[in-house]
């Protein structure tokens, strides 16, 4: 879900300029209103993991980015799409982090290594399939697929991985 939009983002700068009759230059500001946030909170989701539950993170980290997501797609203007891609890389900062702590937090040490390729690599595939529908879809379908994907995601997360009780300790 993550890489998915990331990738593909990056491809839809002409046709979001087109449509809100502005420049590609401050439409090309949608990907530093994520990567800003992203960069500034990706500090702080490792270090929580010490005084919550990573699952619950997860948990929240995925409806948030998926709520940001639907915001970006809905938007009217360039303002509301920057303010979505700041939501989203607040909690888009958390996904990627907090999953390689769930994968090493709960599965055996001669899996992890398996778990965690897995990981990296449909992580891969998913950026390769947000580029390329961003030439065959319209760019709000960009916004909307990781939206659904993650909204799917949190049910199977939530379904089907326990919370972890581990040891709190202070942040």
């Amino acid at each position: 879900m993550l890489s998915f939009n990331v990738a593909a983002i990056s491809a839809l700068v002409p046709s979001v300029a087109s449509e809100f009759k502005t420049d590609p230059f401050t439409a090309g500001r949608m990907l530093w209103f994520y990567l800003i946030p992203y960069g500034v909170a990706a500090l702080l989701y490792g270090p929580l993991t010490r005084s919550r539950d990573p699952r619950s993170l997860l948990l929240f980290c995925m409806s948030f980015l998926s709520f940001a997501n639907v915001l970006g797609g809905l938007a009217e203007n360039m303002n509301q799409i920057f303010f979505a891609r700041v939501l989203a890389g607040l909690s888009g900062a958390g996904v990627i982090p907090v999953a390689l702590i769930l994968i090493a937090k709960t599965t055996p040490d001669s899996e992890r290594g398996k778990r965690v390729g897995f990981f990296f690599s449909s992580t891969f595939v998913a950026s390769l399939v947000g580029v390329f529908l961003s030439g065959f879809i319209g760019w709000r379908w960009i916004f909307f697929i990781p939206a659904v994907a993650g909204i799917v995601s949190f049910l199977i997360l939530y379904v089907f991985f326990p919370p972890l009780l581990l040891k709190k300790r202070r942040f």
